[in-house]
């Protein structure tokens, strides 16, 4: 039986940490409901195949949202809230809830944040320089992110279970991270987020 590999990581990428968000613009926990939003995306575009589709109507819709904003700060907050449920349902919330199965798929998770280091790193520093830590962010969302992450374990191998993806997760992680590049999927959003202010401007 094979795992739908592309399914699997990238799925994570539509989490709605938007149901979590604080209130105002500008917010790292961004209320602009891109990933609630990214149900309707095979409605908007039909002639896509689901996973297409999906990465389609967010980087479309991060492209017009972000086009409207008036500052590269407001841009940059919006790259890193939509990281952020990549990182959180991949890097943290996969490893946990294989780890709740007696799964140690902590290599993953590692693997995941080294390949996405930039990123990582980007999301650090602007979540710093509000007085938080990746920590928080993880505390804040965990409930949803470990559902999510159950819901996409579920849907990677439509005939295994979840503890079976797990253990492929652990034994063969290489074939999970072959799909697990932020920048690979959204190239826009990730130049936008590591892009610093000074880079902007010169």
């Amino acid at each position: 039986m094979t795992v739908s590999k592309s399914k699997l990581i990238a799925a994570a990428a539509f989490a709605c940490l938007a149901a979590c968000s604080d209130s105002g613009a500008g917010s790292i926990y961004s209320d602009v409901q891109i990933w609630r939003a990214a149900n309707s995306a095979e409605k908007t575009y039909p002639n896509l195949p689901p996973f297409e589709a999906k990465k389609r109507f967010i980087r479309d819709t991060f492209a017009e949202t972000a086009a409207a904003m008036k500052t590269d700060e407001e841009r940059r907050t919006l790259a890193a809230s939509i990281y952020m449920g990549f990182s959180l349902v991949n890097g943290r919330a996969i490893p946990a809830y294989c780890a709740e199965m007696n799964i140690d798929a902590s290599a993953f998770g590692s693997s995941f944040r080294r390949m996405n280091r930039n990123e990582e790193s980007a999301l650090a520093d602007m979540l710093e320089a509000r007085g938080l830590t990746i920590e928080d962010a993880w505390a804040r969302n965990e409930k949803f992110a470990m559902s999510a992450a159950k819901r996409d374990l579920m849907s990677g191998g439509p005939r295994m279970g979840s503890y079976e993806v797990c253990k492929k997760v652990k034994e063969q992680p290489h074939l999970f991270l072959a799909n697990a590049g932020f920048a690979r999927h959204f190239p826009q959003i990730a130049r936008t987020l590591t892009t610093a202010p000074d880079d902007a401007s010169s």
